[in-house]
């Protein structure tokens, strides 16, 4: 500290262990395209959501009676083909060996809407990122979609692997 200053500058190193103070006022709850809407501005590809769109939202309820969405997960209908979903699901894969007729690729089709959903669009308000919401949000979230497949497509995944955060 210098003589002449009244500034003192103290470097703490940590290591923190420090707890989000308003995790107990955060739930997550089925949502509409209104939540959406009100974020999508926040999303790096607010354009279209894609087909049959399913919302789930993160709220902050600030006080009782008066809550705030502070994210939103939209889960829609996954394309029919998909090169990745056949590296998972082999069986899943159109016309193996010549033999698909119209209703096994009816059957298939029906299965993939039943059991799987794309998770299309994740946006966690900017006042709120960076303290480990959004992993929780989307791991919450997809085990409330009532889904038992969620697929993902991330371009941010390189930046930030929140995907791999969530489970």
């Amino acid at each position: 500290m210098d003589e002449l200053s009244e500034t003192c500058v103290r470097l703490d190193l940590g290591p923190y262990k420090h707890k989000l103070s308003l995790t107990d006022k955060i739930f997550v709850e089925h949502g509409s395209a209104a939540d959406w809407d009100a974020l999508k501005a926040l999303h790096y590809k607010a354009s279209g959501t894609g087909v049959g769109p399913k919302y789930l939202r993160c709220v902050i309820e600030h006080e009782p009676g008066r809550d705030e969405t502070i994210g939103v997960i939209v889960l829609t209908v996954p394309k029919v083909l998909d090169a990745g979903r056949n590296e998972v699901f082999p069986r899943l894969k159109p016309n193996q060996g010549g033999m698909d007729t119209k209703a096994i690729n009816t059957m298939r089709v029906r299965w993939i809407n039943d059991n799987m959903r794309l998770s299309s669009r994740n946006v966690i308000d900017t006042m709120y990122r960076g303290a480990g919401l959004g992993y929780r949000f989307r791991n919450i979230a997809m085990r409330m979609s009532g889904f038992r497949y969620i697929e993902a497509r991330s371009s941010m995944s390189r930046f930030n692997p929140f995907y791999f955060k969530a489970g």
